[in-house]
């Protein structure tokens, strides 16, 4: 049975480390334990949300650089609470990004994601492009982070911008 909890999304905090350290362990059993000071170190370097059910259910790290959003770290759990935190992490995002004026959300998705979790993420509104098939600005942008063992799909937001703002 799926968990009717209500989803609520929100900026990670510092204090929030060591929970955060705790769910990734959880949720990834055991095969990912990050030292609470890496958790802070990360926290640093972009921005996360994290979504709360009774407890935490997702975590989300992203940023936005150069009119393009990328959503580089995103863990559900358990899975089948995919569709509502999954859906709130997203819809938290792409606000930001457009209130930020992004034009596209690029998402890395390991090679060996599930179907399920690729056709969660095209409900969500992203696709899987060649790279060949998006503009220069994006192309660079997923160049500059596309992880070993990841493609990426992406999320249009608005038209690219041709002329300087």
């Amino acid at each position: 049975m799926a968990d009717t909890s209500p989803v609520k999304v929100r900026r990670v905090r510092p204090d929030d480390a060591g929970s955060i350290a705790n769910f990734l362990a959880q949720a990834t059993r055991g095969r990912l334990v990050v030292p609470y000071e890496e958790v802070v170190e990360r926290l640093g370097s972009k921005a996360f949300f994290l979504a709360m059910t009774d407890q935490i259910s997702g975590l989300a790290g992203w940023r936005a650089e150069n009119l393009v959003a990328r959503v580089e770290d995103l863990v559900i759990h358990p899975a089948s609470l995919r569709p509502s935190v999954g859906r709130a992490l997203f819809d938290t995002m792409e606000q930001e990004a457009r209130k930020l004026e992004c034009e596209v959300i690029l998402l890395f998705v390991p090679l060996l994601a599930s179907t399920a979790t690729v056709t969660f993420y095209q409900s969500s509104g992203f696709q899987r492009r060649l790279a060949d098939d998006v503009p220069i600005p994006w192309r660079q942008a997923a160049d500059e982070f596309t992880p070993e063992g990841h493609f990426f799909m992406l999320k249009q937001l608005r038209e690219l911008v041709t002329k300087p703002i």
